[in-house]
């Protein structure tokens, strides 16, 4: 019946298996699969019945959990009128975690049971491996599809203070940090806080502890920095007090135009969640899109400056217009009259000459006013 997990690929189905090959083989009073990380860290296991953290942990267990990893053999434990087994979950020297299982205090396990145990505590192994696998898959599926979903809103986005606060926000989501600050810097290069946010999206005005040894480490490298531990990391000499801080140039045709920087000020229990894979292609496609803001706003500009230069050259063309065709029309009225008067065959001539060049004139200006 274990064999029909491994087609499984959903976790909550293949612990329903799990659970179920274990009851059907054992019938426990308790059991536990804890793994590796869980027994680091003293969280929830993997998959339990009847058995809460309390007990997982207590001392005399976590005694049997450094004995069994270290023997790579099933320990047993009399305890509290049970028999208890540890069964170390292992391929050769990677330890994935450890199943505890007791009954509910008959008789100790027999030889065929912990053989039994032994031969299912491989396949348990493999399965939380696969299990792993999938884990890991999924998650990065699930960066990849935020990723992309991001960046296509990035892209859309074309006023630049609305992108850094996009960024902001969205990174602080992204690796799980308590602040996120957009700095870019002035002539004098001084920084300049474009956008300051903390994980509830709320706009920090007040603001201290920004590393900024570690952008200017930034600076001169030209890569993301990461640092675990500021406090204890002797390359800084800063007031930080210990904060895990990320901070990453954002680059636009080979040159740094700013900077984003997150930190987990007031969590330092909580970790960055940096997977440089994914933070490469999300700085990659920041710069495109922040370079596109940039383009956008010159291609604004541009635009602006040629409506101002059309609008006074439609003010010139009027100011033309009426400074040229008025004489123009004046000249043009006394013309005619002139024209009806009984004058001279030569002077007649001369009346039509200076019709002729007068509208000669009053079209050119026509055509120099409307083209």
């Amino acid at each position: 019946e274990l064999y029909s997990v491994v087609k499984l690929k959903e976790v909550k189905r293949i612990k329903f298996f799990i659970n179920k090959v274990i009851m059907n083989l054992f019938s426990p009073d308790y059991y536990a699969i804890i793994l590796f990380d869980e027994l680091q860290e003293k969280t929830d296991p993997f998959l339990f019945y009847k058995i809460n953290k309390s007990k997982l942990y207590q001392p005399v267990f976590l005694k049997k959990y450094e004995i069994c990893k270290d023997s790579k053999k099933i320990q047993k434990l009399k305890y509290e009128d049970r028999n208890i087994v540890f069964t170390p979950l292992m391929i050769n020297s990677n330890f994935i975690g450890i199943m505890v299982l007791a009954d509910a205090g008959e008789l100790e396990f027999q030889r065929y049971e912990l053989r039994i145990m032994e031969t299912l505590r491989l396949h348990l192994t493999a399965i939380l491996l696969r299990i792993n696998d999938f884990a890991e898959l999924n998650y990065d599926m699930n960066l990849m599809h935020k990723t992309m979903r991001m960046t296509q809103k990035f892209f859309s986005i074309k006023d630049s203070d609305k992108l850094n606060q996009e960024i902001i926000e969205f990174t602080l989501d992204f690796i799980g940090a308590s602040r996120g600050f957009f700095i870019s810097k002035d002539e004098n290069e001084n920084y300049i806080y474009e956008v300051a946010m903390d994980t509830s999206k709320y706009i920090i005005n007040k603001f201290s502890n920004i590393n900024t040894d570690v952008i200017s480490e930034v600076q001169r490298q030209k890569k993301p920095v990461h640092v675990n531990d500021v406090i204890h990391d002797d390359t800084w000499e800063s007031e930080s007090y210990g904060l895990e801080v990320y901070c990453a140039p954002v680059i636009v045709d080979h040159k740094i135009t700013a900077y984003i920087y997150f930190d987990n000020l007031n969590n330092t229990d909580q970790e960055l969640h940096i997977n440089d894979e994914f933070m490469s292609m999300l700085h990659s496609q920041i710069s495109v899109a922040y370079k596109n803001t940039i383009e956008y706003e010159k291609l604004k500009r541009k635009n602006h400056e040629i409506k101002d230069l059309d609008e006074m050259k439609n003010d010139f063309i009027n100011i033309v217009s009426h400074e040229l065709k008025t004489p123009l029309v004046t000249l043009k009225g006394y013309s005619n009259k002139l024209d009806r008067l009984e004058v001279p065959t030569d002077a007649k001539k001369m009346f039509t000459v200076m019709q002729k060049n007068i509208n000669k004139l009053y079209y050119r200006i026509n055509d120099i006013v409307n083209y």
